[in-house]
């Protein structure tokens, strides 16, 4: 705002008229608004002659004429190499296949033999290799225990459960009976020369592989319940899963539950008892582990 104009503010605030009077100006107020207007349109432009701001000289920049091969290098790489329309709409697609349309892999062909006559869905195996599910087996622990005659009140549930759940001994004792490993897309996280160098026991023991047969054994029971059903995995639990913690030597539980394991386990059927009803489906034991029953379970 010019001076001027600051002027010509000042002096209508200062006017009682201007304030409370009609839109009519004095006289003195008109010609002293004149005057204020007239030297306005009378200044020279200052800033014609002015030095052009940053942002201005880029749109005033003159034009360049270019080539088609200028005009190519100016182009991003991925542009420069792609292909004609033309050929990129005759080249061949590829097809992509779902997770059920995919061919079985060994893992899961080897539950559905090992479990006969349950059939694992290739999505249902891939989560039981990489989700661990423990809630099932810790369920079905505490209901066991719960429940035998033999409980009395100084055992600790919780801790007996934990030892059970631990999953090295899983791994050791119900892992390698079920033959996960020689089935299982592991690769050990211990350096080459070590692994040369160790004995085989010592080497599973330090390479984590019970571990991660432990976990996926605790999934292979919630992966059952998820798709069968509470009777078929609990089935499986006691035919299956808590007889192979007190074989031979191996004594994971107490020794006041172990008549009650062998009881449950013989109640159901066997170790080789089948895991669905006769009504639903005939449960026979395929010819392919039939010989190798005895020694996996």
């Amino acid at each position: 705002m010019s001076h001027s104009i600051r002027r010509l503010n000042t002096s209508l605030r200062a006017s009682p008229r201007a304030l409370s009077g009609p839109s009519r100006a004095a006289p003195s107020g008109r010609r002293h608004m004149h005057a204020a207007l007239q030297t306005k349109s009378n200044e020279p432009t200052q800033r014609a002659d002015r030095t052009p701001r940053r942002h201005e000289s880029g749109a005033r920049a003159a034009s360049v004429e270019l080539d088609e091969a200028d005009v190519a290098e100016l182009r991003p790489v991925y542009y420069r190499n792609a292909k004609p329309a033309a050929e990129r709409a005759s080249a061949p697609k590829l097809k992509l296949r779902t997770a059920l349309q995919r061919p079985a892999s060994s893992f899961e062909a080897h539950l559905n033999g090992l479990f006969h006559p349950l059939e694992f869905p290739p999505e249902l195996a891939r989560r039981i290799m990489t989700h661990g599910s423990r809630r099932v087996l810790q369920t079905y622990l505490h209901l066991f225990l719960s429940s035998s005659p033999n409980l009395r009140p100084e055992h600790d549930l919780d801790a007996i459960v934990d030892r059970v759940m631990n999953s090295n001994l899983l791994g050791e004792h119900v892992g390698n009976k079920w033959g996960l490993g020689r089935n299982m897309l592991w690769q050990p996280t211990v350096p080459r020369m070590q692994k040369a160098g160790s004995e085989p026991i010592n080497f599973v023991k330090t390479a984590g592989l019970y571990r991660v047969q432990g976990d996926c054994v605790a999934a292979i029971l919630g992966g059952v319940f998820h798709q069968y059903g509470g009777t078929v995995a609990h089935r499986l639990f006691h035919t299956r899963l808590l007889p192979r913690l007190i074989d031979g030597d191996v004594r994971v539980l107490p020794e006041v539950f172990i008549d009650d394991v062998r009881r449950a386990q013989a109640a159901l059927g066997g170790g080789n008892a089948p895991l669905l009803s006769s009504d639903t489906q005939p449960a026979k034991v395929s010819s392919s582990v039939e010989s190798n029953v005895d020694v996996n379970l």
